[in-house]
């Protein structure tokens, strides 16, 4: 370090020494005070470990879900409301249709 009080210690070839902690810094894979523990690379997509690329997916899927609700309960929705909009178009039409009868027979 800087005033000395930290002195870099042996990283293995698994690390390199911060100079100014004197702590290792690990590489990818590796732990421990001398980065003597492999852990393995479990990183894959953008760095992200598997256990949150597992969560990453359930979240995705999860909002797909209520995606596909929310567009099927729209679209149900406007159906029904095209359904009744008809039957008022034809109960208008009915009432047309009557009243110009009406009209022929006076």
């Amino acid at each position: 370090g800087q005033d000395c009080s930290n002195t870099c210690i042996d990283c293995t070839e698994h690390g390199s020494c911060d100079s100014q902690t004197g702590e290792c810094m690990c590489s990818i894979g590796w732990q421990g005070k001398i980065c003597q523990v492999y852990r393995g690379t479990s990183h894959f997509i953008g760095g992200l470990s598997t256990r949150e690329l597992g969560i990453l997916v359930v979240l995705i899927g999860l909002v797909s879900l209520c995606l596909i609700s929310i567009s099927f309960n729209v679209y149900y929705c406007l159906k029904a409301r095209t359904k009744q909009n008809n039957r008022v178009v034809e109960a208008v039409r009915h009432v047309a249709c009557d009243l110009q009868s009406y009209r022929q027979l006076i």
